[in-house]
């Protein structure tokens, strides 16, 4: 059974193995798992339209990942890589793109045609894993799109990059609904 949010944010959290049991050399967990949610008030703006895809679906480790957003109104694009294990990183904006900013019915494509950086696809914690036993992983790239007349916040060194889910859904419930939309797009890694 998986954990899914309906009309609101996961803000808090618990997870507690209630037992474990060994059977035919397989170990199984019964877990017990709390949590708050905070509704997700407002309306959405159904003239805010956005768009957000990638180069392709599925990369080989070492490809380079390349994104393209657009958007009906003018707005603040923040891109972020959501990993197996749940945390929300920011990719964009960057020491590179310290801020984003669409023009309304303008696409952009990230990372910009300057070559001062790239992203790349690569398999997590792979560092000391043979190759022969490397396995493909699936992660998010989720996109927000901020419709205010300031940015949330513009990149600089003391700016906060890792989120976890409950921290960033916090994060998103000080957002009014009419101010944002997002779009999460799924891709693996192979090795």
């Amino acid at each position: 059974q998986s954990i899914q949010e309906s009309n609101g944010k996961i803000t808090e959290e618990k997870t507690s193995v209630f037992q474990m049991t060994e059977r035919n050399g397989l170990t199984y967990l019964r877990l017990t798992y709390h949590g708050k949610v905070a509704k997700d008030e407002g309306q959405s703006d159904p003239g805010f339209e956005v768009a957000f895809e990638m180069n392709k679906p599925a990369y080989k480790e070492g490809d380079t990942l390349i994104f393209r957003g657009e958007s009906s109104r003018k707005c603040w694009l923040y891109v972020f890589n959501v990993s197996i294990e749940g945390i929300f990183t920011l990719l964009l904006p960057n020491e590179f793109e310290k801020e984003l900013f669409l023009l309304a019915n303008s696409a952009l494509q990230l990372p910009v045609k300057s070559n001062r950086y790239a992203f790349i696809a690569e398999i997590s914690n792979s560092g000391n894993i043979p190759v022969s036993s490397k396995k493909p992983q699936t992660e998010i790239i989720y996109a927000l799109f901020y419709k205010g007349s300031e940015p949330l916040f513009t990149y600089s060194d003391r700016i906060k990059t890792e989120w976890s889910f409950v921290e960033f859904n916090k994060l998103l419930l000080q957002i009014p609904k009419n101010m944002r939309d997002s779009k999460f797009i799924s891709y693996t890694v192979h090795p």
